[in-house]
């Protein structure tokens, strides 16, 4: 069985509603307040999205890991916006009752000048 499969039965076991096509494995937010988790997998290697941010890994176990944590409430991401139109997203997980950014994504080319707002999104399927 391959990593995508793997996931995939292990989201099944638990009711958690997802869509596996390919080498893609897509998981929708529950409502307004989650983001949409993708996992992509080919030849070893793995990717993963969260909505605007994503990570490349060399190894697919260690994408499918990155993946599943962001579907635990321990995961959030942190999406900032200026006039309105998001622009940059980070990674952030809990640690020790304190979130903690991992990394960030970005567009090349924002309105620096333009004021900041910040929306936090957190999927709860799992538990960890």
């Amino acid at each position: 069985m391959g990593t995508l499969e793997d996931v995939a039965q292990r989201l099944a076991a638990r009711s958690i509603p997802h869509e596996l096509e390919g080498a893609t494995l897509v998981v929708r937010p529950r409502d307004e307040h989650g983001f949409t988790a993708r996992l992509e997998c080919r030849d070893g290697h793995g990717a993963v999205s969260f909505e605007g941010w994503h990570e490349h890994f060399d190894d697919a176990r260690d994408a499918a890991s990155c993946f599943v944590f962001g579907l635990t409430a321990r995961c959030r991401l942190r999406v900032t916006r200026r006039w309105g139109r998001a622009c940059a997203w980070a990674l952030e997980s809990m640690e020790d009752g304190v979130w903690q950014e991992d990394s960030e994504t970005g567009l090349l080319l924002v309105p620096f000048w333009a004021k900041k707002s910040f929306e936090y999104l957190q999927n709860d399927w799992m538990a960890e």
